[in-house]
């Protein structure tokens, strides 16, 4: 990935100002754990990279397992939330709300 694509990721975001809280929309191929470490880059200001790990927290496999498509149908009711590199994050089937701790 390169820095030029990684600025593109974030134009899923969209933040409120002040910069305390985010929301970031999941895309259509995205594993939302991917999401989580976009979601919390931008708006932490930091690379990907330099985040603690998101397995350090919870198990990634798991989180993208409750939103994957069961018999054709996403859980859209499932909702997880957790504390990571300083901020809360609210993963939906469809965004990643995040908000600085």
């Amino acid at each position: 990935m390169t820095a030029n694509k990684e600025r593109d990721d974030t134009a899923n975001s969209t933040m409120t100002e002040p910069t305390q809280s985010m929301s970031y929309e999941i895309g259509e191929t995205e594993p939302p754990s991917i999401a989580v470490v976009k979601a919390v880059a931008a708006m932490t200001g930091e690379d990907v990279r330099d985040l603690e790990p998101l397995y350090e927290v919870l198990n990634p496999v798991h989180l993208d397992g409750m939103f994957d498509d069961v018999d054709g149908g996403a859980h859209s009711h499932a909702e997880v939330s957790l504390q990571f590199n300083g901020c809360t994050v609210t993963v939906t089937a469809g965004s990643v709300q995040v908000q600085r701790c």
